[in-house]
């Protein structure tokens, strides 16, 4: 209990960073406030209770204090919040399941700070629910349990539930899109050189002549605040390549009719045994008028293993990060209808020409 204690105020002193980092906070603040962690940490060692009940006792009153100062003065914080400002605007500890901003991370973590403390000082009330064996057995249940799930949803098949924005029956054309722009206002920061006073004005601060230039005398910076973050698009890093390097992209996915894609984000760690099956399949397709080609990551070797593998239809080429995104395989086959994500598969479970041609293509 004592080191999962201290692992989790790490993690809030690291949550805690990415938040408040959007206030301009201080290297003073930083290191007054790792203390603080180190010293609601410690508290979890010593066997006397009323020692560890001083600690914590003592640790809220610091943070207190700590919390006050940042509050009445710019001792600690030096700027309004920013969201531009935080070091990491997603905490990304569920992936694309659930997406928690810094400060809901932040505030989260403050609620298990709370439990936690109950925990540490009720430690000697805390008896097991069940016996040492069941304890075992259940322990030993979930761990296999857990290892079968994750090499299921990642090593032997796409996952069961697809969060991804490549999920089925996603539309990658409107998820390309901006659903709504951001307003952003740009601010200006003056300090004047007589008194070393510093303030922000906006920009129509100075179209319209509110700025005392006979005061603040100095331009420091110019920065941007966001009004409203908008609604960005959810996906905004693909794009498809020829081999001339023109985009593609659009090209690929208003394509009216069936098209399949095969997916590679290194072709150096592909399974290349899978693509004896995707080449019959592009034969079939080829055969029946429907589009098939590879969209790869090219490391200057993509000819080479083309001619090896007798790949005979054609290549394009992508970053191999949203190759990633679109499908947890290497190689993995995506069919997409106008597009829109109809069907993928993961090169242990390839369909055949056959049954795509009776499921789809045929009707």
């Amino acid at each position: 209990m004592a080191l999962s204690g201290c692992l989790l105020y790490f993690l809030h002193y690291l949550r805690g960073y990415t938040f408040l980092s959007g206030y301009c906070i201080s290297k003073l603040f930083m290191l007054i406030s790792a203390g603080v962690i180190a010293l609601f940490a410690s508290a979890a060692f010593p066997p006397k209770e009323s020692t560890r009940n001083n600690i914590v006792f003592f640790s809220v009153g610091v943070l207190a204090v700590v919390f006050l100062m940042a509050k009445f003065s710019s001792l600690f914080f030096t700027c309004q919040f920013a969201e531009t400002g935080m070091k990491v605007t997603d905490c990304g500890c569920f992936g694309d399941f659930i997406k928690l901003k810094p400060w809901e991370t932040f505030y989260k973590d403050c609620v298990l700070d709370i439990i936690i403390l109950v925990l540490v000082l009720n430690a000697k009330n805390i008896r097991p629910a069940f016996s040492s064996g069941i304890n075992n057995v259940f322990v030993g249940l979930m761990g296999v349990g857990s290892l079968a799930f994750c090499l299921y949803n990642v090593y032997l098949n796409e996952p069961v539930i697809d969060f991804r924005p490549y999920a089925i029956g996603n539309d990658i054309i409107d998820l390309r899109k901006e659903k709504k722009p951001a307003k952003i206002d740009m601010v200006f920061v003056y300090k004047s050189t007589k008194t070393g006073e510093v303030k922000e004005f906006t920009y129509d601060d100075m179209m319209k002549g509110r700025i005392d230039y006979t005061k603040f005398d100095t331009m420091v910076e110019r920065k941007e605040h966001v009004l409203d973050p908008g609604i960005p698009a959810k996906i905004t890093n693909l794009r498809i390549e020829n081999d001339e390097g023109a985009d593609i992209t659009d090209t690929i996915l208003q394509y009216p009719g069936y098209s399949l894609m095969v997916v590679s984000f290194d072709l150096n760690l592909t399974h290349e045994a899978a693509f004896k099956q995707l080449n019959e399949i592009a034969s079939g397709c080829d055969k029946a008028g429907v589009k098939f080609f590879a969209a790869v990551s090219n490391d200057g070797h993509v000819d080479e293993f083309r001619h090896k593998n007798q790949t005979p239809y054609p290549y394009y080429y992508a970053d191999a990060t949203p190759l990633k995104t679109i499908i947890r395989s290497n190689p993995g086959l995506l069919l997409l209808k106008h597009g829109v994500v109809i069907n993928k598969w993961h090169y242990r479970h390839l369909p055949t020409f056959e049954r795509l041609n009776a499921e789809y293509f045929s009707k």
